[in-house]
């Protein structure tokens, strides 16, 4: 047969590779989005270049099928009017990717060609040729289309829209090359470009509000910064070249689903609420449409098919969410190209059988596989001392039997090859209980019909790989058993005499220890670490010696104990500096998992403190803050965030929106205080201020945040108004006095201010308390229209001797300038019931 079209051969190379990431993305499918992700993408790239590996790999031939004969071809003895066939010529093994291949033991014996079978190789060609092309077409199409949407759309005018925009580029560690546009219709939020990214908002996004812009262009900024348009145009060459495989458009669609999950958990990593992303998602999804023509070219933000899964994965606060570790990354494109190179020169090949072959012989292919374990251990036998186990794999003086055992793998989730359970299973009926008292301890977790069981007496200290005890203190044990229906898994340790017995037991019958005991116990021992916060620190510890600050990170993924995790994430800030952008994950990954009020604010505090100055950073930790229940909890990590570094408008306002939650007045009015005093007098408070401050139920609370507001000096007349309105509802009238007497003391009182200012006046139910609120005012030189408002304030007074101070206050500073205030003045000095007090006003007007 003739040869096959080069690009159906390369495309029958791909598919192994495809296959191949098929699996592991199913492997890792408790891993994060971004993962997955990063295998789909290896599986594509190598598609693409196994052209190259054709060309440059080294070529090797695999016996396949041995070819027939020639003596096989002779006409049968008893058939003797068959016809004497021409003599076979000899040809080299055909090739399937060109002549180069030349070895003479692999020929073999063809005829003369079929006819027609050319014309079957040409066909092939024409048919994958048109394919290729329609698929080119549309993607060329597509990015017309985009250049198109670029041409007709304008550049962001909105300055808050651009500010946000700068924020979000920042925070994800982008150069200034991204450009920001505006569509003319409801175009869906998108992406494309590699040098000079650009951004497509449709024309409403001016008028969206800040948490949907912001996370708008997080989302659409995570593609840019994931580099996910040339990752899809890659996929579309893919698809183009390979369009007959329906692998690679398994692969391309993995590609689309996987990027948007691991867009979403960036987003959220830099400190978004998963259920205010969902809903931005949602409302995106249901009002905005992507234009068809953009499919291909662009990377829109949340189209209806996706919908569904990413909302399911945005709300699962259990799902991972940590981007690709560079050692992971280089590893992976390591093993992609060790595959992808060999799979370039493999070819297949029949070989000639045996000259003295006369009759065909059935051929058995038999594949030898050659399994290579990353590390082995060996696990010998002494006649002294039964199943010693010795790592390295040296056998001692005096053992026999050495025998390889398997492997522990070290893959943290993976614990169902050693344990009767997969714990790694959240479970829908779980529950723990922990009891540590004078050096016992008592644990017991249930999952789902799964129990494990712990009893331990003095100090036990564990094997720096965690897969023994390693020591006890005098006459001290421990006891782990696992439970799952009617089957049982122990190991007990005892010290005796200084020694450490130990006993494995399977259904209550005690058994050679054995490289199983050694599998089951490191899986019960992973369990117990990672649902219970049992010696936690000193394992913390021996984590980050043995696998540094990477080894921690990755471990507190696994845990389930709020106060392990918090111990987990001290032991990593004290001994490591951790980045920004490590220190947003770790903020956002502790506020989604860790539930403990004092715990979390504990994380949080030594994030604050190791974080240094990144704004956005602490701004993460600051909004991670509100996932705390604790009022006084939460008011100690916002104060720590305000008090450790200067205090940035946009830290300002995270503080603020947190401390919006906190339900405790001294609490709130602590963080606000704290706030204000970080802040230079000369410099504006937020907005946000007064409106957090409107929530404090304590009058004393509340007047105190609310005068140390006013006694700053960069207040305009609007933040006063803003002030006197909410001081309406202080209940104390003496602490409302006091806020309206520093009002009109430091900022006297405007246009604007006047009206607020009087109807908190008419709210002091003290006659006295009432009398030096109006009296200071006398005394900020008022306009006549404030001092009309006084006089007439004053008549709601029941005191005569207190409504008589004020007007006589009035007279007395001259502030009756006109015979219509002078009338005024009498109307509410003959109100005064006492006539000696009333006397008196009038006196001081002159009327008496």
């Amino acid at each position: 047969m003739s040869a096959l079209p080069i690009v159906v051969v390369w495309g029958l190379k791909a598919t192994p590779v495809f296959f191949l990431a098929w699996l592991a993305a199913l492997m890792l499918r408790r891993s994060s989005a971004a993962q997955r992700h990063f295998v789909w993408t290896l599986a594509v790239a190598g598609a693409l270049v196994l052209p190259l590996a054709v060309a440059a790999s080294p070529r090797f031939a695999v016996p396949v099928l041995p070819a027939r004969s020639a003596i096989e071809r002779l006409p049968s003895a008893t058939n003797p009017t068959a016809p004497t066939p021409a003599a076979p010529t000899l040809h080299a093994a055909p090739d399937a990717v060109g002549p180069s291949q030349r070895a003479v033991g692999a020929s073999t014996v063809v005829g003369a060609p079929a006819r027609g079978v050319p014309g079957v190789a040409d066909l092939l060609w024409v048919l994958w040729a048109t394919g290729a092309t329609g698929v080119a077409l549309l993607v060329a199409a597509s990015l017309i289309g985009a250049a198109s949407l670029a041409r007709r759309a304008r550049p962001a005018g909105d300055h808050a829209l651009i500010a946000e925009f700068d924020d979000a580029r920042r925070a994800l560690g982008l150069g200034p090359n991204a450009r920001l546009l505006i569509a003319t219709g409801s175009t869906m939020p998108m992406t494309w470009g590699a040098l000079h990214p650009v951004v497509l908002l449709p024309a409403a996004a001016p008028s969206w509000s800040p948490a949907r812009q912001r996370a708008v262009l997080m989302h659409e900024l995570a593609h840019v910064r994931r580099r996910d348009w040339l990752t899809q145009l890659a996929a579309r060459v893919a698809c183009a070249l390979y369009w007959w495989n329906p692998l690679v458009w398994v692969a391309a669609r993995k590609l689309r689903e996987e990027r948007e999950h691991a867009c979403d958990d960036l987003v959220l990593a830099q400190g978004a609420r998963a259920s205010d992303y969902a809903s931005e998602l949602l409302d995106i999804a249901r009002s905005l449409r992507a234009p068809p023509v953009t499919a291909l070219a662009g990377v829109a933000m949340a189209r209806p098919a996706q919908l569904g899964s990413r909302l399911l994965a945005v709300l699962d606060s259990a799902r991972v969410r940590r981007p690709v570790p560079r050692g992971a990354a280089l590893s992976g494109t390591l093993v992609a190209a060790a595959l992808i190179v060999p799979a370039g020169g493999l070819r297949f090949a029949r070989t000639a059988p045996a000259a003295s072959a006369i009759e065909p012989a059935a051929l058995t292919t038999a594949f030898d596989w050659a399994v290579e374990w990353p590390r082995g251990e060996i696990e010998t036998k002494d006649a002294r001392s039964e199943g010693l186990f010795v790592p390295g794999g040296r056998p001692r003086a005096g053992q026999t039997e050495p025998r390889l055992a398997l492997s522990l793998l070290d893959s943290p989730g993976d614990l169902r090859p050693r344990t009767l359970c997969d714990w790694s299973r959240t479970g829908d009926s779980r529950s723990s209980s922990t009891h540590i008292d004078d050096h016992r301890a008592t644990i017991r977790i249930v999952v789902d019909g799964c129990e494990l069981h712990v009893k331990t007496r003095g100090r036990v200290e564990f094997s720096s790989d965690e897969r023994t005890v390693s020591r006890l203190e005098s006459d001290g044990y421990f006891e782990i058993e696992e439970r799952r229906g009617g089957e049982r898994r122990q190991v007990e340790f005892a010290s005796r005499g200084g020694e450490v017995d130990r006993r494995w037991l399977v259904n209550g019958r005690e058994q050679d220890w054995s490289a199983e005991a050694y599998e089951w116990l490191h899986g019960a021992l992973l369990v117990m670490f990672r649902r219970t916060s049992f010696e936690a620190r000193a394992r913390a510890q021996r984590i980050h010696a043995r696998a540094g600050k990477q080894g921690l990170v990755d471990e507190v993924a696994h845990l389930h104990s709020s106060s392990a995790l918090a111990t987990y994430f001290t032991v990593l800030l004290e001994r490591e500096r951790v980045t920004p952008q490590e220190a947003r994950h770790l903020a956002t990954f502790a506020g989604e998992r860790i539930s403990s009020s004092s715990a979390l604010s504990k994380v949080l505090i030594a994030l604050v403190t190791n974080a240094g100055t990144d704004e956005d950073t602490r701004a993460v930790i600051v909004r991670s803050a509100g996932e705390i229940s604790s009022s006084s909890a939460r008011a100690r990590v916002l104060v720590a965030a305000v008090e450790t570094a200067p205090l940035s408008p946009v830290l300002a306002d995270a503080v603020l929106e947190t401390a919006a939650g906190i339900s405790s007045s001294s609490e709130k009015a602590r963080v606000l205080i704290a706030v204000n005093a970080q802040v230079p007098a000369d410099h504006a408070l937020p907005a946000s201020y007064v409106s957090t401050a409107s929530g404090i139920g304590s009058s004393s609370a509340l007047g105190r945040v609310l005068v140390d507001f006013l006694e700053r000096e960069a207040v305009s007349s609007e933040q006063v108004a803003t002030v006197l309105e909410v001081a309406r509802q202080i209940s104390s009238s003496s602490e409302k006095g006091r806020v309206l007497r520093v009002a009109v003391e430091r900022h006297g009182l405007d246009e604007r201010t006047r009206s607020p200012f009087f109807h908190a006046v008419t709210g002091i139910s003290s006659s006295s308390g009432r009398e030096r609120v109006l009296r200071a005012v006398t005394t900020s030189s008022p306009d006549p229209t404030t001092v009309a408002m006084v006089i007439e304030s004053s008549r709601s007074i029941a005191s005569s001797s207190s409504r008589a101070d004020v007007l006589v206050g009035v007279a007395q500073g001259g502030l009756l300038s006109s015979e219509e205030l002078r009338s005024a003045y009498r109307n509410a000095a003959g109100g005064i019931s006492s006539r000696s007090e009333r006397e008196r006003a009038l006196r001081a007007l002159g009327d008496a």
